[in-house]
């Protein structure tokens, strides 16, 4: 059985524990270096949810959260970052039901929609079961020094939002 638990107010400690785990377990991404992943995704995760099976941390995610201004409204967007399953655990519903957890706890927490950036082609599936779909164009952020970045592999999910 799968257990997810949602941590609150991340300590050193358990942030180090997220990064040691998605470090070892992580598949391949579609950034170029880990310099390029650390300047655009830089939002701090405001909660990690972890998943263990008979004691044993089997998966993880993080969340964060961004108000943007869209035409005159504010809207606010609980973004996903470092969806990770260990590798002995894959294609045993550790991924899905740790997304079940996130969007249950963006729901909790009033987000109007939910953005991650993934392989569409390859993960897809995996993300559509929680509700995301392809946005089917680039979008663009501003990264950590300012610069305004494009990117193409954009899913998003409606979660409070009409």
């Amino acid at each position: 059985m799968i257990n997810t638990k949602v941590i609150n107010n991340l300590s050193k400690k358990e942030y180090e524990l997220f990064r040691e785990f998605a470090d070892k377990h992580e598949g391949e991404n579609n950034h170029d270096t880990a310099e390029e992943v650390k300047l655009n995704f830089f939002s701090k995760a405001k909660k990690i949810v972890f998943a263990k099976i008979d004691g044993e941390l089997v998966g993880a995610a993080n969340i964060g959260y961004r108000t943007i201004n869209f035409d005159g409204e504010n809207i606010y967007i609980g973004t996903i970052g470092g969806v990770v399953t260990h590798t002995d655990y894959r294609r045993m519903g550790v991924a899905t039901k740790v997304m079940e957890r996130v969007i249950e706890e963006m729901k909790e927490d009033k987000a109007d929609v939910s953005l991650l950036c993934t392989d569409i082609p390859k993960l897809k599936g995996l993300y559509g079961i929680v509700g995301f779909v392809p946005l089917g164009k680039k979008y663009f952020f501003v990264d950590k020094n300012g610069e305004i970045r494009e990117e193409k592999c954009g899913m998003m999910a409606t979660v409070c939002s009409k």
